[in-house]
């Protein structure tokens, strides 16, 4: 079923356009609509409209202004609080609030590259403890990736400015340079999250390796390509998982949707 986002003032669907359009009501002083309040009450922000051809229960225009007891004198407002026998009903039923089961719970993703990187821990810079926690920058100086569709090495110069939050979470930054085995190049940065408890946390952050089921490390990332070959990277959504080594963390990552 297709749909399109209800409006939270009054609308109807278009069966030519399938989308929801705003009812606009230009009643004069004069002659005002009636009851036209009395719609908000009601929780129309998460309504859906279907287009045509679907079966769910609808209810038409006509029912509509019903429920919400809309009446207009005659003049102009009369005339812009008509619904036109050419619209489509208006959906009420669960399936159009929500969507189908399958369509919300599913989620679709592809593997995009398998990434490891080298990270000079001895060379991280510590900028101190800011308000937003203590803040510190540790270089990357290199790695690779590999996928079905692209494969290559992370050169040198990229960065994670990392924050070690007040309520313990680490918070990675990164933003680094890949060169594919074809000689394009590629900008990622990505966002994080690395999750441990306090014994786990304080552990690592003196150098000792954790089991993968200590922490947990997820990410968001974003790529851009100026070459042809790759722009289709620069439209991905991403999301990702990691897991730290000694060396540095290594990442797998997905397209999704």
């Amino acid at each position: 079923m297709s749909y399109t986002t209800w409006s939270p003032t009054l609308g109807i669907c278009s069966n030519r356009h399938a989308s929801c359009q705003v009812l606009r009501h230009t009643c004069s002083t004069s002659r005002s609509c009636q009851s036209l309040e009395k719609y908000r009450s009601i929780d129309t922000s998460a309504l859906l409209c279907p287009t045509a051809g679907d079966s769910t229960r609808m209810m038409s225009g006509a029912a509509f202004v019903s429920l919400f007891n809309i009446s207009c004198t005659d003049g102009p407002g009369r005339r812009a609080m008509m619904l036109s026998n050419s619209l489509s009903p208006i959906c009420l039923a669960p399936s159009c609030r929500h969507g189908s089961n399958t369509a919300m719970t599913n989620l679709r993703y592809r593997h995009l590259i398998q990434m490891t990187l080298t990270v000079d821990f001895a060379g991280m810079v510590s900028i101190g403890k800011t308000p937003a926690g203590m803040r510190r920058i540790a270089p990357v100086t290199g790695g690779h990736f590999t996928g079905e569709r692209l494969n290559g090495t992370v050169l040198p110069g990229g960065n994670d400015w990392v924050v070690n939050r007040n309520d313990g979470v680490m918070v990675i930054d990164v933003r680094l340079t890949l060169q594919t085995d074809d000689g394009a190049l590629i900008y990622l940065a990505y966002q994080g999250r690395f999750l441990a408890n306090a014994d786990a946390m304080a552990r690592f952050a003196k150098g000792e390796a954790l089991d993968a089921s200590e922490y947990s490390l997820a990410i968001s990332a974003k790529f851009e390509c100026g070459d042809a070959r790759y722009s289709w990277l620069n439209n991905v959504v991403a999301v990702g998982t990691g897991e730290r080594t000694a060396s540095g963390p290594i990442y797998s990552i997905f397209e999704i949707g």
